[in-house]
């Protein structure tokens, strides 16, 4: 037939055609299928459909999630932390103290910790840590009995504390306190 040329290409474009609305509904479903809070539910359209229609909202919501995660382990770290500097404080050990703290001074804390016997120091987070990228403040209730090698004793006054934070060397320490 004249038109057998024209007729297959039709036929051809139709097929593609075809095909790609059934492309399109099997992207539609399997979006409607992901869980949206659930990294490996994401991924798994992503590798499916990697040219998907929802393409740039899947891979949104990873990264949330992924930014979501960190920043979750970050608030862990930097509580322990916290906890850990007290533990240290209350230990006297001052080698920890310093790693944790930096700017402290080695001789102003040795001539502080020289006459105390005993410390029992307890920080205690008033609400999670503030992150912004390597930088953070958590604000803290702050209490210390101290008992001296004399055998007095001072029970300091409970204080709010902000301590300030930065990330270095993938590992938080505390800058200062206000």
């Amino acid at each position: 037939s004249p038109h057998a040329e024209e007729a297959a290409g039709l036929i051809a474009a139709l097929d593609r055609e075809a095909s790609a609305l059934q492309l399109r509904r099997a992207d539609e479903a399997a979006w409607k299928a992901v869980a949206p809070s659930e990294q490996s539910s994401l991924q798994a359209y992503l590798d499916r459909f990697a040219a998907g229609a929802h393409r740039g909202e899947a891979e949104q919501a990873l990264a949330e999630l992924r930014s979501a995660e960190l920043l979750k382990a970050d608030s862990a770290a930097i509580v322990a932390l916290i906890n850990q500097f007290a533990s240290a404080w209350s230990r006297k050990d001052m080698n920890s103290i310093l790693a944790m703290e930096r700017d402290l001074d080695r001789q102003v804390l040795k001539v502080q910790l020289t006459p105390v016997k005993t410390i029992d120091m307890k920080i205690s987070p008033l609400s999670p840590p503030q992150i912004a990228g390597t930088q953070a403040t958590i604000v803290c209730r702050r209490q210390a009995d101290e008992t001296f090698l004399d055998g007095s004793s001072r029970q300091n006054p409970e204080s709010v504390v902000t301590y300030l934070l930065s990330k270095r060397t993938g590992a938080w320490h505390i800058d200062g306190t206000r």
